[in-house]
């Protein structure tokens, strides 16, 4: 039941984009930047799910967000 770990380490400079639903139980995006893109859930609810990327650096690991349902989905364009 516990809720699992995500790291992510750059191999080349990069821009990750991940996306989560910010209105379920707290999530820390300290250093995440909202894109304005946002998509809904065909749930009950429509749980909306917003976007938003950060920078990260070659050799840098960072650990994804997590804390709510959605947790945080690493997205690739």
């Amino acid at each position: 039941g516990a809720k699992p770990f995500m790291d992510v380490t750059a191999k080349i400079d990069i821009d990750l984009t991940i996306a989560t639903a910010t209105d379920q139980s707290e999530i820390d995006l300290g250093g995440w930047t909202p894109s304005g893109r946002s998509f809904h859930y065909d749930d009950p609810g429509k749980t909306r799910v917003h976007v938003y990327n950060r920078p990260l650096k070659k050799g840098e690991t960072l650990r994804l967000p997590r804390g709510n349902w959605t947790g945080a989905i690493l997205l690739f364009e």
